[in-house]
């Protein structure tokens, strides 16, 4: 998640992690394709800058904005999740929720000291 273990750990519960594994069955490997196709933007917003900026200066060629070339694009494979049973997946949901709760209860938190806990953290950023 582009950031060091203890650093995701200290900013990020449990929940919340397992959500995202959830989401990634689901949806398939969180990888950086936001982050290319703002890179692809930036670049080709910069060349127009540059060809503005010679034109500017007295060229009459300028520059031609190019975008990047296709073997930087992210090409990893997104593998589809096989369908699941609605039924399954609420059987495994209302599992871990359990679970969740069995641990809270073992560990003596409450779901108001747990709500208080995040609401005493993001006052702290």
């Amino acid at each position: 998640m582009g950031m060091p273990v203890s650093e995701l750990l200290a900013r990020t519960s449990s929940y919340e992690l397992s959500e995202w594994q959830v989401y990634e069955q689901v949806e398939g490997r969180v990888d950086n394709r936001w982050e290319q196709e703002t890179l692809r933007d930036v670049h080709l917003l910069l060349q127009h800058l540059l060809d503005v900026t010679l034109r500017a200066n007295g060229s009459k060629k300028g520059w031609k904005a190019e975008p990047i070339p296709p073997a930087y694009e992210d090409t990893t494979p997104r593998k589809k999740a096989p369908e699941r049973d609605p039924a399954v997946v609420a059987a495994e949901r209302e599992k871990f929720r359990k679970s969740l709760e069995e641990r809270n209860r073992r560990r003596g938190w409450t779901s108001q000291s747990i709500q208080e806990s995040m609401n005493n953290n993001r006052r702290d950023f």
